[in-house]
């Protein structure tokens, strides 16, 4: 009888199970992806099976839907739910445990068959490029495959699957994938296939990195943040408007084991106007506040897309790559939960303004906005200015300093 190990990984191990060159992935190491859209995703080891001549990797979960509104918490990894690694070929499986063959030994221009379902619908894998190139600031080998699709006469069908391409680097895995959970796009109603280009690795620590609360909140003295404020709302009769501008000028700080702790110069002022009621008020204010930032493990500091399960309710953040490096808690209409009796979960039913919140690297947060579903109003907390060191964005906001109301008497109210 074969002996099978079975390892848990929860952090990066210095040991590579499965050393051959050009393997799609490494124990060692997250991965970090982006799409077109600059959205994150990630490839993280729960554990692995080790076999004489395979390694099975099983990547962590992320929240799927299975159906409309009926989602899995605990659903398989975007990139299939699991991947068997040996000296020639690396193995996805797909939502319906299809097999998605990548020859790793593959040299230039030679094909093979990819994938094949029971239809006998099947795609071909070629490596279409052999070249040296930049992989995240290292230089590498890399092989390009590139996948079309045919029918059971192997008449070529110009589908969804067709010319997409990945990529692999020779030491540093997969640099072009696409998600394999869905290929060759068998739940085309639900979701459809993306590429992913790495932008970021665990090990080396090169490029993009999961935005932790530290990275969020990490001030040098001097630094700015000006922000704009704003909530308004309108009954039908009479029009609300809140405005608040606030300029955060950081003057001290003092790192601890388990916390940040910052002296603020603080400038900001208040209008509020109330219409039909001619009601207008404006005050200024200049002060200094202390603001304290605990670290240490939480929620926020998971990867993006890792499960957060708190009793009957499930969510993730997401994390963005693009004008910022911005990582977004869930608001009430990103949350599954569960219900008795009921084998899927499914979002929330509610109505109101719930906006989820965004945090930016080294420009704290949270930053939102929405519109309420049943009014002209609305409400946002936006960054309009930075600046860190010699580099700065934005226009800043310049006080007035006086109770001066005349200045915005033409302020209305708005939907945002």
């Amino acid at each position: 009888m074969k002996r099978i190990t079975f390892v848990i990984i929860t952090f990066c191990i210095t040991l590579n199970v499965v050393a051959q060159d050009f393997a799609t992935m490494k124990s060692h190491c997250i991965p970090y992806f982006m799409n077109s859209d600059g959205n994150i995703k990630c490839i993280k080891i729960d554990s692995l099976v080790q076999k004489e001549t395979d390694s099975i990797f099983f990547p962590f979960r992320n929240i799927q839907e299975l159906h409309y509104n009926c989602y899995d918490p605990e659903g398989y990894s975007w990139i299939g739910w699991k991947v068997i690694l040996n000296e020639k070929e690396n193995i996805f499986f797909n939502w319906n445990n299809d097999s998605i063959i990548i020859k790793i030994d593959a040299v230039l221009n030679e094909s093979w068959t990819a994938y094949k379902d029971k239809n006998s619908l099947s795609v071909l894998a070629t490596v279409v490029g052999y070249d040296t190139m930049s992989v995240i600031g290292f230089l590498d080998s890399v092989k390009t495959i590139e996948f079309k699709t045919y029918d059971k006469y192997m008449k070529f069908i110009d589908n969804e699957t067709s010319n997409r391409m990945i990529k692999i680097s020779k030491n540093y895995g997969i640099i072009k994938s696409i998600n394999f959970l869905y290929f060759p796009n068998i739940k085309a109603e639900l979701n459809y296939l993306e590429e992913f280009d790495l932008v970021g690795l665990s090990n080396p620590k090169v490029g993009l990195q999961n935005l932790t609360w530290y990275d969020v909140h990490d001030f040098n003295i001097y630094d700015e943040l000006h922000t704009y404020y704003e909530y308004s709302d309108f009954d039908g009769v009479i029009g609300y408007l809140t405005e608040i501008r606030t300029k955060l000028t950081y003057i001290n700080r003092q790192d601890y084991n388990d916390s940040i702790i910052y002296k603020i110069d603080r400038e900001q002022d208040i209008f509020k106007r109330i219409e039909k009621a001619d009601s207008i008020s404006y005050s200024f204010k200049h002060d200094t506040i202390i603001e304290t930032i605990k670290l240490g493990s939480s929620d926020f500091d998971k990867l993006p897309d890792e499960l957060i399960l708190t009793e009957n309710k499930a969510s993730a953040n997401s994390m963005e790559w693009g004008e910022f490096t911005s990582k977004t808690q869930p608001s009430i209409f990103d949350i599954i939960v569960h219900r008795d009796n009921d084998s899927c979960w499914h979002f929330i039913n509610a109505d109101g303004c719930f906006t989820a919140y965004s945090y930016y690297k080294g420009l704290g947060g949270p930053y939102y906005k929405c519109t309420s579903t049943f009014s002209l109003g609305g409400i946002k907390n936006e960054l309009v200015y930075y600046k860190k060191g010699n580099t700065s964005w934005g226009t800043p906001i310049l006080f007035t300093k006086i109770d001066n109301i005349l200045t915005y008497d033409n302020a209305f109210i708005y939907p945002n």
